[in-house]
């Protein structure tokens, strides 16, 4: 797998768990390395817990800094299934329910039903799609 295939972030270990290590890594928004960053109110910066999956957690120790790491197009998956996917099923629902109703006010109530039907779905099925999602955790 080559290095730009990768996504790769730098985190402290926050926890340890059974079978896998909590890292807390600084999420920095795009625009964070801009050159007008000081008088923009655009910049934000926050501290995100990641759960890696580790089949010997003891390895590592709380307050240790690792790098985490994730190929690209999972994160493009990710994308997909949290933002692009809601927004077809919101749509298309929207669409289909106003031809056959004719009723606005219902047909946005039935687009949202769908829409938390299909958020419901990726809540009972997290457990499989978190397997999907592979994480690599180093020592730096």
């Amino acid at each position: 797998m080559k290095t730009s295939d990768t996504i790769k972030h730098k985190g402290l270990v926050c926890e340890i768990r059974e079978k896998s290590v909590m890292v807390q890594v600084e999420a920095i928004s795009a625009c964070a390395s801009c050159a007008a960053k000081g008088s923009c109110a655009m910049v934000e910066s926050e501290n995100k817990e990641i759960e890696v999956a580790y089949p010997h957690p003891q390895d590592f120790h709380v307050g240790q800094i690792v790098e985490i790491s994730m190929r690209k197009d999972n994160g493009l998956r990710a994308v997909l299934w949290a933002y692009v996917m809601p927004f077809v099923v919101l749509i298309s629902s929207l669409l289909i329910a106003d031809v056959f109703v004719h009723n606005e006010g219902f047909a946005a109530l039935w687009a949202l039903l769908f829409t938390a039907i299909y958020f419901a779905l990726l809540f009972a099925l997290r457990k499989y799609i978190f397997r999907r999602f592979t994480m690599e955790i180093h020592t730096i």
